[in-house]
């Protein structure tokens, strides 16, 4: 998890990433680094997990640990954002992976995460990971 003293990293991470992480999940990084660097800590039920690669970071992941049942797999967490450097599906397989632990941890069972099917590396990063397809979302019109 991202202590006060890997902050600086993020922010660097965060600024050199600013192309690739926008919207709801740079609101969500920064929501979540203001609170740690105010003092607030870590949100224990939605943790910001970052993967550090030497002195850099390599990629951050944000999990919401309130538990979702699912009848197949049980109580799990959900991926809040998800943000690799490169966004290569091997560095995004690497976020997921090194998140499992931390599920675990908190008595979960399994980790959700919603995915655009138009992003092949993060589908593909799922799919080596072990996550498993559960339904593809269907968007309904009635126009009258």
């Amino acid at each position: 998890s991202v202590d006060p003293q890997l902050s600086p990293a993020v922010r660097r991470f965060l600024a050199e990433s600013e192309d690739r992480i926008a919207g709801q999940a740079r609101a969500r990084i920064e929501q979540d680094l203001n609170r740690i660097e105010s003092g607030g800590g870590q949100d224990s039920q939605r943790p910001l997990l970052a993967l550090v690669v030497g002195d850099d970071i390599g990629g951050l992941v944000g999990i919401d640990t309130a538990p979702v049942i699912s009848e197949e797999f049980g109580k799990s967490g959900t991926v809040r954002y998800l943000a690799a450097r490169g966004d290569t599906r091997d560095e995004l397989r690497e976020l997921l992976v090194g998140a499992s632990p931390m599920i675990r941890e908190v008595g979960l069972e399994a980790l959700i995460i919603h995915v655009d099917s138009n992003s092949d590396d993060l589908v593909a990063a799922c799919r080596l990971s072990g996550f498993q397809h559960d339904r593809t979302d269907v968007l309904y019109e009635l126009s009258g």
